[in-house]
């Protein structure tokens, strides 16, 4: 069995980096939602993403989706992934009503 003060040290950083990597994606959806608007939600936007991100075309797709409905239908969930609530997956099962399911 592990030392529990240093298992605790553990968990708290784990929970602060899984905190952090809730805003990441966050911030990611927002830049994401910026590029298509000032695309004119070309349809290109998804390929260029799928390189940026060394994704799926239809991947990129899915995230330009939910960037678009976390940004403007949706942000009081994205303020709470910015604040360590919410993580990508539960945001994206949130938006099932929008057409988003995978």
């Amino acid at each position: 069995m592990g030392d529990s003060l240093l298992d605790q040290q553990i968990l708290a950083q784990i929970e602060g980096l899984n905190r952090l990597k809730m805003w990441v994606d966050a911030s990611l959806h927002r830049a994401v939602n910026s590029l298509d608007e000032h695309r004119g939600h070309a349809p290109d936007v998804a390929a260029e993403l799928a390189l940026v991100l060394s994704v799926s075309e239809q991947h990129a797709r899915r995230v330009v989706d939910l960037s678009t409905v976390l940004v403007r239908r949706l942000p009081e969930t994205l303020a709470a992934m910015e604040s360590g609530v919410v993580d990508s997956y539960r945001a994206s099962e949130g938006c099932c009503g929008y057409g988003l399911v995978e």
